[in-house]
């Protein structure tokens, strides 16, 4: 009997690391895709004068259908110290030309077009690419308020006094454009860290909030010196969650107001929130931020947090998973 569960371990363990070699192969395949179309990317000049207060952040790839509602969001801001960097990956449909209206219109509008690599790879072209004292995300099937870069840089520079804000951030809704619009307000920021700034060490609640980066800006220096970068996997897979948490970790001063200023589609069925395959790419994401956390000195006490969203996103996602399906996940 012993001899037989022995065996039973092996073939387990046989498939744990044949699958294992497939995902570093993968990764690697991915890694040269993303360094490719960076290094052959097409960037528009950046206008003459100073550097914009915020650059906005805008990965698009096939988003022809909302992109002009998402682009026409910026163009209403009452908060006019911005540029809009447009990055395409590569979309086969109308979306470049669209594009290239908005910057015929607009000097603020500028493009990064790449051969399609994901959705980190476009993000971290953008960091690397923006002028802004501060960035912000702007999905290509959402859109802003007309207030939202006005509240959030309001919020950045009320507190900013004695040190820099790392973060801005508010609430957003989800938001159904059919059979019938409507709205459902998504609070995740809320007394008591709507209160006063903080320092997400020191109120661990928000590491536990939904991850929604696209309602926030992020001081880029910040970003740059803390090695704060998305996973650049294939397509749009999760990566907002390894995100979320190394900016958590790596914030000292954050702001939040309970003002809704984003509409967050939920009827996209290109997204993928509705791509039962890319569920698979939250493991990569939590193996990330478990290296991200390895040195630091509060290592142990944030291994419990990640512990906590780790559990709680696999059951999240395994629950959505077909059956045949979940052998798969729990094996990665």
């Amino acid at each position: 009997m012993a001899k037989k569960n022995n065996a039973k371990s092996a073939g387990g363990g046989n498939a744990a690391t044949k699958t294992e070699k497939k995902g570093k192969n993968q990764i690697s395949q991915q890694q040269a895709r993303a360094n490719a179309a960076r290094a052959s990317a097409k960037i528009s000049p950046a206008p003459e004068g100073p550097a914009p207060a915020i650059s906005v952040l805008v990965p698009i790839c096939n988003s022809e259908q909302y992109l002009e509602q998402a682009l026409d969001s910026l163009i209403a801001q009452t908060f006019t110290d911005f540029e809009a960097l447009c990055i395409n990956d590569g979309s086969t449909d109308g979306s470049l030309d669209i594009i290239k209206r908005y910057m015929e219109k607009d000097q603020r509008f500028r493009l990064i077009d790449k051969d399609n690599s994901g959705y980190g790879a476009s993000m971290n072209l953008g960091i690397d690419t923006a002028r802004g004292e501060y960035i912000g995300i702007l999905e290509p099937d959402d859109f802003f308020e007309p207030n939202a870069l006005e509240l959030l840089y309001g919020l950045v520079k009320g507190a900013s006094a004695d040190a820099p804000v790392d973060v801005a951030k508010a609430n957003y809704w989800f938001y159904w454009s059919t059979p019938k619009e409507r709205n459902q307000l998504i609070s995740v920021c809320k007394p008591p860290m709507t209160d006063a700034p903080f320092n997400p060490r020191d109120v661990r609640e928000v590491f536990y909030c939904i991850p929604s980066i696209w309602s926030a800006l992020y001081r880029r220096k910040m970003l740059v010196e803390k090695g704060v970068r998305f996973l650049e996997t294939a397509g749009a897979s999760f990566q907002d969650l390894g995100f979320q948490f190394k900016v958590w970790v790596s914030a000292q001063k954050v702001v939040m107001s309970e003002e809704a200023i984003l509409h967050y589609r939920q009827d996209n069925e290109a997204s993928s929130v509705n791509d039962a395959q890319k569920v698979m790419c939250v493991c990569k994401e939590f193996d990330m931020a478990e290296r991200f956390i390895k040195n630091d000195p509060d290592c142990e006490d944030l291994r419990k947090v990640l512990f906590r969203l780790r559990y709680d996103s696999y059951m999240w996602n395994f629950a959505r998973l077909a059956p045949e399906q979940r052998r798969e996940f729990v094996v990665k």
